[in-house]
Protein backbone atom coordinates (compact mmCIF):
# COMPACT_ATOMS: atom_id res chain seq x y z
CA UNK A 1 0.00 0.00 0.00
CA UNK A 2 1.43 2.90 -1.17
CA UNK A 3 1.78 6.28 0.97
CA UNK A 4 -1.10 8.26 -1.11
CA UNK A 5 -3.64 5.37 -1.21
CA UNK A 6 -2.77 5.50 3.16
CA UNK A 7 -3.66 9.00 2.91
CA UNK A 8 -6.59 8.71 0.50
CA UNK A 9 -7.51 5.60 2.77
CA UNK A 10 -7.49 8.12 5.83
CA UNK A 11 -9.80 10.62 4.25
CA UNK A 12 -12.44 8.03 3.69
CA UNK A 13 -12.12 6.95 6.91
CA UNK A 14 -11.76 10.00 8.92
CA UNK A 15 -15.61 11.05 6.96
CA UNK A 16 -16.86 7.21 7.84
CA UNK A 17 -15.67 8.40 11.69
CA UNK A 18 -17.62 11.80 11.53
CA UNK A 19 -20.60 10.65 10.56
CA UNK A 20 -20.91 8.95 14.07
CA UNK A 21 -18.92 11.65 15.42
CA UNK A 22 -22.15 13.36 14.28
CA UNK A 23 -24.63 11.20 15.94
CA UNK A 24 -25.23 8.97 12.95
CA UNK A 25 -24.87 5.31 12.28
CA UNK A 26 -22.95 3.67 9.39
CA UNK A 27 -24.63 1.73 6.73
CA UNK A 28 -24.44 -2.26 6.65
CA UNK A 29 -21.44 -1.65 3.40
CA UNK A 30 -19.15 0.19 5.32
CA UNK A 31 -19.82 -1.20 8.27
CA UNK A 32 -18.77 -4.89 6.53
CA UNK A 33 -15.74 -3.66 4.87
CA UNK A 34 -14.33 -1.72 7.86
CA UNK A 35 -14.47 -4.77 9.73
CA UNK A 36 -12.90 -6.95 6.97
CA UNK A 37 -10.32 -8.48 8.03
CA UNK A 38 -8.19 -8.35 5.15
CA UNK A 39 -8.07 -4.56 5.43
CA UNK A 40 -7.35 -5.23 9.07
CA UNK A 41 -4.66 -7.72 8.13
CA UNK A 42 -2.80 -4.91 5.92
CA UNK A 43 -3.10 -1.85 7.84
CA UNK A 44 -1.80 -3.92 10.94
CA UNK A 45 1.14 -5.13 8.60
CA UNK A 46 1.93 -1.67 7.31
CA UNK A 47 1.51 -0.27 10.60
CA UNK A 48 4.25 -2.87 11.61
CA UNK A 49 6.39 -2.35 8.30
CA UNK A 50 7.05 1.70 9.80
CA UNK A 51 9.05 2.87 12.67
CA UNK A 52 8.49 5.73 14.46
CA UNK A 53 10.78 7.59 16.90
CA UNK A 54 8.28 8.69 18.99
CA UNK A 55 6.66 5.02 19.40
CA UNK A 56 8.02 3.88 22.69
CA UNK A 57 7.22 7.67 24.14
CA UNK A 58 2.77 7.19 23.38
CA UNK A 59 1.76 6.41 26.40
CA UNK A 60 3.34 9.62 27.84
CA UNK A 61 2.09 12.11 25.28
CA UNK A 62 -1.24 13.94 26.05
CA UNK A 63 -3.98 12.54 23.25
CA UNK A 64 -4.17 15.72 21.61
CA UNK A 65 -0.63 15.17 20.41
CA UNK A 66 -0.83 11.73 19.84
CA UNK A 67 -3.18 11.84 17.26
CA UNK A 68 -1.04 14.48 15.45
CA UNK A 69 1.82 12.49 15.58
CA UNK A 70 0.90 9.32 14.52
CA UNK A 71 -0.44 8.63 10.75
CA UNK A 72 -0.12 6.32 8.26
CA UNK A 73 -1.46 2.76 8.98
CA UNK A 74 -1.79 3.05 12.70
CA UNK A 75 -3.89 6.33 11.66
CA UNK A 76 -6.22 4.73 9.75
CA UNK A 77 -6.68 1.92 12.37
CA UNK A 78 -7.47 4.34 15.46
CA UNK A 79 -10.72 5.72 12.86
CA UNK A 80 -11.81 1.85 12.14
CA UNK A 81 -11.72 1.51 16.32
CA UNK A 82 -12.56 -1.77 17.67
CA UNK A 83 -12.57 -4.17 14.78
CA UNK A 84 -8.62 -3.69 14.77
CA UNK A 85 -8.47 -4.40 18.48
CA UNK A 86 -7.77 -7.75 18.26
CA UNK A 87 -5.14 -7.72 15.73
CA UNK A 88 -3.41 -5.06 16.84
CA UNK A 89 -3.32 -6.69 20.73
CA UNK A 90 -2.08 -9.84 18.92
CA UNK A 91 0.55 -7.95 16.85
CA UNK A 92 1.74 -5.98 20.16
CA UNK A 93 2.17 -9.23 22.40
CA UNK A 94 4.63 -9.97 19.26
CA UNK A 95 6.87 -6.88 20.18
CA UNK A 96 5.53 -4.38 17.86
CA UNK A 97 5.56 -1.66 19.29
CA UNK A 98 3.71 0.36 16.16
CA UNK A 99 0.83 -2.16 17.25
CA UNK A 100 0.89 -0.68 21.19
CA UNK A 101 0.86 2.53 20.02
CA UNK A 102 -1.80 2.28 17.54
CA UNK A 103 -4.18 0.50 20.18
CA UNK A 104 -3.46 3.59 22.25
CA UNK A 105 -4.37 6.03 19.77
CA UNK A 106 -7.56 3.65 19.53
CA UNK A 107 -8.16 3.71 23.21
CA UNK A 108 -8.15 7.50 22.39
CA UNK A 109 -10.69 7.74 20.04
CA UNK A 110 -12.73 5.31 21.72
CA UNK A 111 -12.67 7.70 24.95
CA UNK A 112 -13.65 10.56 23.20
CA UNK A 113 -16.81 8.94 21.31
CA UNK A 114 -17.84 7.68 24.21
CA UNK A 115 -17.80 10.77 26.12
CA UNK A 116 -19.92 12.08 23.16
CA UNK A 117 -22.44 9.47 22.93
CA UNK A 118 -21.72 7.51 26.33
CA UNK A 119 -23.81 3.82 24.58
CA UNK A 120 -22.31 4.64 21.39
CA UNK A 121 -20.19 1.83 19.35
CA UNK A 122 -17.40 2.04 16.85
CA UNK A 123 -20.33 1.94 14.01
CA UNK A 124 -23.28 4.23 15.82
CA UNK A 125 -23.59 7.04 17.72
CA UNK A 126 -26.80 5.57 19.26
CA UNK A 127 -25.19 1.82 19.58
CA UNK A 128 -27.44 0.44 17.33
Amino acid sequence: MAKGATAALRSILQQKRNIVMNGGTLSNFDHVWMSSDRLLKLLVRKAGETSSPVTGFMSKMPAFARKKVMGGAPACLALIEDPALPLLRQAASMGNANAAAAIQLIEDARGARLARYPNSTWYSATGS
